[in-house]
């Protein structure tokens, strides 16, 4: 095994993506074949999945069988590297969300299932050999926190899964002979350490031990924060002494065209989509495997680096790879190379101050006419509602929280005209220690966005805007100063009769799969799942035809692949549907704009499909427009 951090990649799609025609090119624009490239830039291990009989599945195109795999792995050894083979056990892909068996297994008992899964993998390790292309690392399953080979292997049926990964294991085993191999157990939801805990645990107590390395897929904008995948790493390092790796990790260059990589997925991240931020990203993911406890860290893969897509498209090959739309490198490809020193591991990565706040009326007892009330008690008040400290990341993965003083200014029309201290803008900024005199242009020009991101949003007027510049505490100078947008919205008034749960769940229409626990506390509504599951939740109200309303969901809550969450609203055969894109950490406010109600009534609510997560959602509102 290659000494050294792992510097990895999956590079399944190799040979897809040079007989779609994509070409790839050096920084100077000579084109270099990519696998030869990426050795030359730091990569020093990579990654193949293995599907059985993947023509079974006509999406998969017939790539990604064990033909192939040789095929692929014989360059990969060629070129120095190690070899790292990934056993789907399905005719395509498997993850939290699809473990579908392959074709030729759908009528098998479990039983047979073992025998399957043994036959299959020392078949394959047999021709592997042959070929002379064996392994030096090899996974049993892809992403099976939620089991595998559907229904038979799912949780709860620890059983039976552990059954299964230990066919797997024991067929290495039978053919390693002289080889040196290490397995692997791959999960997702790589900040999420309860998962890991309560799995291997469940596996172990049922005799699955003969496994060498924990593997997670971490993607910060799926699996929580970076200090939560920083102590995941630890905590697993601690209670079962195993290495680990990170078998899956990426991060966007920039922005899907579609609702792949958008907003929701870069605050969710906590980093933009830009080339600068995907650099970043790798870095603080390399520097926290290297400082995991006992150094029990080995490494990382980046997941599809080379894989493209027509620009038109949506999804993971027009965003997310180390090469952009033109086959050039981007800058995330410096960070492969990366290394990381002590001396770096308290550099902040990132000061993590949202970019905007938004409040009902009601939360600061806003009065909708500014000469109502005491422009300055308004400001205190709003003041009140700022974050008090910020979170600071730094690039070990700790977070530390730091003190901020806010300066507040009224913004009208597009122009500060007041703070809080009834000083002019200028007489405001001289209040902030190493803000410099250009700062002064930037928050007029904050403020004047501040109506171009209303109009181009297509949101409703607030009833006023607010910019707040602050200077953290105890960070260098060039990460002290920060500001955010404040905007004062009109309370709605609510007429779903439980929008905020204050009655429980009086009124509230709720449909669920088994396994879902669910109840209402002083925060709203909240569930839980340990299995894949589905759940739906509604209200009614009753509306008059013709009117045009607005209906409002509040929600936080976990994510991972295939988690799929939709607020609705439904009129008679119409339905009005909001892609949500959760985050765990805090909650989001989503809208739907209903032009005009055709029935009496209308429903609003919200359906969840997805891998175990858990979610909170604090209000359903719906009122007039």
């Amino acid at each position: 095994m290659e000494k050294g951090m792992i510097r990895g990649m999956d590079v399944s799609s190799y040979l897809e993506m040079k007989d779609k025609g994509y070409r790839y090119f050096d920084g100077t624009g000579e084109e270099v074949d990519v696998l030869e490239y990426a050795v030359k830039r730091g990569f020093n291990y990579a990654r193949l999945r293995l599907w059985n009989e993947p023509q079974n599945e006509p999406e998969s195109g017939g790539y990604c069988d064990l033909a192939q795999t040789i095929i692929i792995a014989k360059k990969i050894k060629a070129l120095g590297m190690g070899f790292f083979l990934d056993f789907h056990y399905s005719d395509w892909w498997a993850d939290p969300g699809h473990q579908k068996k392959p074709k030729a297994w759908e009528n098998l008992s479990v039983d047979e299932l073992c025998g399957a899964i043994y036959d299959f993998t020392k078949d394959c390790m047999e021709q592997l050999d042959q070929a002379g292309v064996y392994p030096d690392m090899i996974q049993i399953g892809n992403e099976i926190r939620t089991g595998m080979l559907f229904p038979d292997g799912a949780v709860p049926n620890w059983d039976n899964l552990a059954r299964f990964v230990n066919a797997g294991i024991r067929a290495v085993l039978d053919t390693k002979g002289t080889h040196q191999i290490r397995i692997v157990l791959h999960l997702d939801q790589g900040g999420k350490y309860e998962y890991y805990r309560e799995w291997f645990d469940q596996m172990m107590a049922r005799g699955v031990k003969d496994f060498d390395i924990i593997g997670l897929s971490y993607y910060p904008f799926w699996h929580g924060t970076f200090s939560m995948f920083k102590q995941t790493m630890d905590a697993l390092a601690d209670r079962y002494h195993k290495d680990l790796v990170v078998a899956e990790t990426a991060h966007a260059f920039r922005k899907s065209g579609g609702s792949f990589f958008r907003e929701e997925q870069e605050r969710a991240a906590g980093f933009r989509a830009t080339p600068e931020n995907q650099k970043k990203v790798l870095e603080l993911i390399i520097s926290i495997i290297a400082g995991t406890k006992d150094q029990r860290g080995l490494g990382f893969f980046y997941w599809e680096p080379f894989s493209r897509a027509p620009e038109d498209a949506d999804g993971w090959g027009v965003c997310m790879g180390l090469m952009d739309e033109k086959g050039m490198p981007t800058k995330g490809f410096d960070a492969i190379s990366f290394v990381p020193e002590e001396c770096n591991a308290k550099k902040i990565a990132k000061i993590d101050c949202p970019e905007e706040l938004v409040l009902w009326q009601d939360e600061i007892c806003f009065e909708e006419r500014l000469e109502d009330a005491s422009i300055k008690n308004l400001l205190k008040k709003l003041l009140k509602n700022l974050p008090q400290q910020i979170e600071v990341l730094h690039m070990d993965g700790t977070v530390s929280w730091e003190n901020v003083h806010w300066i507040l200014n009224i913004v009208d029309n597009g122009n500060v005209i007041e703070n809080e201290a009834g000083n002019t803008l200028k007489e405001c900024h001289a209040l902030l220690e190493n803000v410099v005199e250009e700062r002064h242009t930037l928050l007029e020009n904050t403020a004047k966005e501040c109506y171009t991101l209303l109009e181009s949003a297509g949101k409703p007027d607030p009833l006023q805007i607010f910019v707040a510049e602050g200077v953290v505490e105890n960070v260098p100078a060039e990460w002290a100063n920060v500001s955010m947008r404040v905007f004062v919205e009109q309370t709605p008034e609510n007429i779903l009769k439980n929008g905020d749960f204050e009655d429980g769940m009086k009124d509230i229409f709720i449909r669920c799969s088994s396994g879902v626990s669910y109840g209402t506390d002083d925060d709203g509504f909240y569930f839980t799942s340990m299995e894949n599951f589905t759940l739906e939740l509604s209200m009614q109200a009753e509306v008059t035809p013709g009117d045009a309303y607005q209906a409002y969901f509040t929600y936080c809550g976990g994510n991972t692949t295939g988690t799929q969450v939709r607020f609705f609203v439904r009129d008679k055969e119409e339905e009005y549907i909001c892609e949500v894109f959760p985050r765990e950490a805090q909650f989001d406010r989503y809208s739907i704009e209903i032009p005009e109600a055709v029935s009496n009534s209308l429903t609003v609510g919200v359906k969840i499909e997805a891998p175990p997560v858990s979610g909170r959602i604090k209000s359903f509102i719906l009122c007039r427009k």
